[in-house]
């Protein structure tokens, strides 16, 4: 059941403009009236207040939940339920900064913060679900603006889209394409240096010992990866999903080449983990339940869990295995599990992954138009 309200009063978009402080004043202050048009302007002050201290104290827990991949979906809906129609639509178009929780916990830890509305939040995360919930309580158009402006922000050029007037379906896919170019700008040098170097020039003594290389070339493009890497997170809001696609592709090239378990380790220990470590809380989740169990049973694309699927009894939580993986010198395989390598099948379910998530972000924002019926007399 549909239980969207309208913002039609909110449709700016820079930040100032969607302070919970602007949006009251353009948008409750016509609300007043509704309530007792003989009210004054004293009265309606105390009243806008009011309101104002309601929608801080929601914000940051909506905006914290939606960034976050909350686990139970029900907290975003009772925070919603239990506004009213008028207080909902501006909560919902108000911006504000959370920050990326699993990032604090890691080895050494990173810090970064977000700033957008709840559904630009849930966009950044690559969390299908919590979009989808929050499509049930917003007006169309209102959605539509915040998820053009959320595609928006990973875009080197807006302007000739913005003149276009191009719906949120093509912002989406120029996104994605630029998503797409950025994996492989990141890793070019990376790629090259491997290609080139010789088998023998990587080196692991053992299961549990990291890898290394003696050549020059690998490190320093190896350690660019890591810091541009890093860099790139801090910058672009959304979850880069390609990355990891392109890590497991340069594998499968590299494989093809020649064999190599000591280079594999070095890739998987200098580039796969480095880019698990970074993914989105939602990723986590995935990681955690196991992309090879999600890739060939969509209906578990929907599991919000931290504890890892591939074990045994007691469950394990996923953030401690991240916590460790540095040290360790191990990745997160398709299955769940911490490993000092990635199985070389690994691409077709982590592929397989990426274009069910593509196809429920389009979903989302593509418009449909309306069934008309023929009614014959």
């Amino acid at each position: 059941m549909s239980r969207t309200t309208s913002a039609s009063a909110v449709t700016t978009t820079n930040d100032d403009a969607t302070s919970p402080q602007k949006l009251i004043k353009n948008g409750l202050g016509k609300l007043t009236p509704s309530y007792d048009p003989n009210w004054s302007t004293c009265s309606q002050r105390l009243f806008d207040v009011s309101v104002t201290h309601r929608i801080n104290s929601l914000l940051h827990p909506l905006l914290t939940a939606s960034l976050n991949a909350i686990e139970d979906l029900n907290v975003i809906k009772n925070i919603l339920d239990k506004t009213s129609p008028e207080q909902r639509a501006i909560l919902l178009s108000t911006k504000g900064t959370a920050t990326v929780m699993h990032l604090e916990t890691l080895n050494p830890p990173h810090s970064f913060c977000r700033t957008g509305t709840a559904l630009q939040m849930a966009i950044y995360g690559d969390d299908e679900g919590v979009q989808k919930l929050l499509k049930e309580y917003m007006d169309p158009a209102e959605y539509e603006r915040q998820a053009i402006e959320a595609f928006e922000s990973v875009l080197p050029v807006k302007q000739r889209l913005a003149q276009e007037r191009a719906t949120a379906e093509t912002y989406n896919r120029a996104a994605d394409a630029q998503q797409k170019a950025d994996a492989k700008n990141l890793l070019a040098a990376l790629f090259a240096a491997m290609c080139v170097a010789d088998p023998a020039e990587f080196i692991c003594a053992g299961p549990n010992v990291i890898a290394s290389t003696t050549s020059v070339s690998v490190t320093a493009a190896a350690d660019k990866f890591k810091t541009e890497l890093l860099l790139y997170t801090q910058k672009n809001p959304i979850h880069n999903r390609y990355i990891l696609e392109q890590l497991y592709k340069i594998h499968a090239s590299l494989e093809q080449k020649s064999f190599c378990v000591a280079r594999a380790r070095f890739l998987a220990q200098q580039g796969i983990a480095e880019a698990q470590l970074l993914m989105s809380k939602r990723w986590v989740q995935h990681y955690a339940w196991g992309p090879y169990y999600i890739a060939d049973n969509k209906n578990e694309l929907g599991v919000r869990t931290s504890f890892c699927h591939d074990t045994h009894a007691p469950p394990i939580d996923i953030h401690p295995i991240m916590s460790r993986l540095r040290l360790e010198g191990r990745c997160l395989d398709i299955f769940g599990s911490q490993r000092p390598c990635f199985t070389a099948q690994g691409l077709e379910w982590l592929s397989k992954l990426v274009s069910s998530k593509n196809s429920m972000q389009l979903e989302l924002v593509t418009k449909r138009e309306p069934e008309h019926r023929c009614v014959v007399s």
